[in-house]
């Protein structure tokens, strides 16, 4: 999960004198291009499923409560049953001890009904 208070939250910096390799999969990113300064730049092609795959942009990750650093997910939050199951079953636990290898959720936390 790539959010925050600003409408860009992503920002890629190629050096084109070498192979610049990223990919995104399964994640909810903020980035509200308003101003169009990303429309033609293909770093930021979010159809381009080689590099942007299952990507949620904008989308509401309802963290319980950010100002006390509380980054678990909400009900609300459309993380939950977004993550990658193959990349979850690598590391099974989420930052909390929580099982995630039953249709995990997107970013670090998985979503407990106690929390």
């Amino acid at each position: 999960i790539i959010d925050g208070n600003n409408t860009i939250e992503l920002l890629l910096n190629s050096n084109m004198e070498s192979t610049f390799n990223y990919n995104f999969s399964n994640c909810l990113i903020q980035f509200s291009d308003n101003l169009n300064q990303f429309t033609d730049n293909p770093l930021y092609n979010f159809e381009d499923t080689s590099v942007f795959n299952a990507i949620l942009l904008n989308g509401d990750t309802d963290f319980i409560a950010t100002q006390n650093n509380n980054f678990n997910i909400g009900t609300a939050s459309q993380a939950m049953g977004f993550g990658n199951l193959p990349a979850a079953l690598l590391v099974p636990l989420d930052l909390n001890g929580i099982d995630r290898t039953t249709a995990p959720d997107s970013g670090a936390y998985e979503h407990t009904p106690e929390q």
